[in-house]
């Protein structure tokens, strides 16, 4: 129970901090997130999302992730990727998102991007994962689901690691809308718009 008042103390006091630095100017917002060390956060339509720090299990769930992704998407000259900056619309040059987990396969986005692994990577993912966490639940089934939609991502799965038995929300792209297929994140899920790559969760939760 304490664990849990713990929680939610951090997402009211979170919450309320992206309440309050969302009125002042832009500059100023910046220049004070990146003032704070290791504080991750996001910029979507100029609003700052604060992400909370992922948990042992959060990190110990994408690490698996990774391993898996990253083998099957090899062969494809594809890169697969963990908490890395991306701007999605070049119009919007303010605005970037840092997805748990990602994977390249546009060869012009990697070029660009190993030439100078400074700047954000820009374009679109063929394929996304965010982990749920207890204040992030809405920021990614609602707020960066619309964003992919938008900017058009091929596929995009957020996993709820939080619920007893851990659930995986698939989206696929169809025109103007995604699809959405709800599964028990168990047994081997193949990811549909990349040949030949699944995820085995018995592996991921073991």
């Amino acid at each position: 129970m304490e664990q849990i008042t713990n929680q939610f103390n951090q997402h009211m006091v979170i919450e309320g901090l992206a309440r309050y630095i969302n009125t002042a100017s832009f500059s100023r917002i910046q220049a004070l997130l990146d003032a704070v060390p290791n504080l991750r956060y996001e910029v979507i339509d100029e609003r700052f999302y604060i992400m909370p720090s992922p948990n042992p299990r959060h990190q110990n769930v994408f690490g698996q992730l990774y391993i898996q992704l990253d083998h099957h998407v090899a062969p494809y000259n594809c890169k697969t990727f963990l908490t890395l900056d991306i701007r999605l619309f070049p119009n919007q040059p303010h605005d970037y998102v840092c997805p748990d987990i990602l994977v390249i396969c546009n060869q012009d986005m990697l070029r660009h991007y190993l030439e100078d692994d400074t700047k954000p990577l820009e374009g679109v993912p063929g394929f996304i994962i965010e982990i749920l966490s207890p204040s992030n639940t809405q920021h990614d089934l609602i707020t960066k689901r619309d964003l992919y939609l938008k900017a058009q991502v091929p596929e995009y799965w957020v996993i709820d690691i939080l619920s007893e038995l851990p659930v995986l929300h698939r989206f696929i792209l169809a025109p103007g809308v995604y699809q959405e297929t709800i599964l028990e994140a168990k047994d081997v899920i193949p990811v549909e718009t990349i040949p030949g790559c699944a995820i085995d969760f018995e592996k991921v939760f073991q």
